[in-house]
């Protein structure tokens, strides 16, 4: 049995954490479903839930890199435990927004000289 997944978002990565509360598991899946992705004629269109990756037993936390989906789009996830005689039930749900990049310091000047 899984305790609640919790979730934040960070420009191009998702942190994920979640409460095992299993002491048999072999390794965890970790599902992901995209929720209105922006095609290139403006239609807004969901993904099927799709294996993401699999996880280590007695893991806790993991992220998922995220490259080329638009900000704004919605990531939602859920997660169980598995072991040779099957699967668990899927934790809930939990979903975040893929947000605006946050302005950086700027680079650094280089190369200055001094002339005389």
């Amino acid at each position: 049995m899984l305790a609640e997944l919790l979730l934040a978002a960070v420009p191009a990565v998702i942190n994920l954490s979640w409460t095992d509360t299993s002491d048999n598991e072999d390794f965890f899946e970790l599902y992901r479903q995209t929720i209105c992705i922006m095609t290139v004629d403006g239609v807004c269109t969901d993904s099927d839930w799709g294996l993401e990756k699999t996880v280590p037993a007695d893991t806790q936390a993991t992220t998922d890199s995220i490259s080329d989906i638009p900000v704004g789009t919605q990531l939602c996830y859920k997660i169980r435990a598995v072991n040779s005689v099957g699967a668990s039930d899927f934790s809930n749900v939990a979903c975040a927004t893929i947000p605006e990049p946050t302005p950086g310091v700027p680079a650094g000047p280089t190369l200055l000289e001094v002339q005389p």
